[in-house]
């Protein structure tokens, strides 16, 4: 079963539509709204959940709020791949997700963590689309972060469709 621990923002999915919107559809493959979240840890193909279930029960955190930052890209605006939009403050979602990582030492982290939510994929980059980014204008939104989710992920050839396993707060 493919995994991974995610932060749902869905009260936040009709901002995360607004600045989609703002991005030439001709230039990035928007991600779809009931896929917009922000990866705590990506846990990949794996049969131990109830393990896992476990080990992320014990984790306890105060909720806080986030607010909606700026769009940005990686790698960079010169290679564009993934729009995405960050969240501010970062501190309390890193410290979840290094409480996260803790409670599953056997599955390494692959990448340093950067809180955000992937709006598109782009297979081509342009300077147009870099100059289209930088005219975005990101509302700061509050949302609250009580819980998160482990999710199964199903990769299909219309795009991965996912399903919440458990949640904990």
């Amino acid at each position: 079963m493919r995994l991974f621990i995610a932060v749902d923002f869905e009260a936040l999915h009709a901002e995360f539509q607004n600045i989609q919107d703002q991005i030439d559809p001709s230039l990035a493959r928007m991600s779809k709204a009931k896929t917009y979240h922000l990866t705590l840890k990506f846990l990949g193909d794996t049969d131990t959940i109830e393990d896992i279930q476990e080990q992320l029960k014990k984790i306890t955190f105060e909720p806080f709020t986030v607010r909606l930052d700026t769009v940005g890209v990686f790698p960079d605006e010169y290679n564009i791949k993934v729009i995405w939009v960050g969240i501010k403050p970062e501190e309390q979602m890193k410290e979840l997700q290094k409480k996260v990582e803790d409670a599953l030492p056997g599955f390494k982290q692959d990448y340093r963590f950067h809180p955000h939510i992937t709006l598109a994929r782009v297979k081509d980059s342009s300077s147009l689309l870099a100059q289209q980014l930088r005219l975005i204008l990101v509302p700061s939104c509050p949302c609250r972060v009580h819980e998160f989710k482990l999710v199964q992920s199903v990769l299909t050839l219309e795009g991965p469709r996912y399903r919440d396993i458990q949640t904990f707060s």
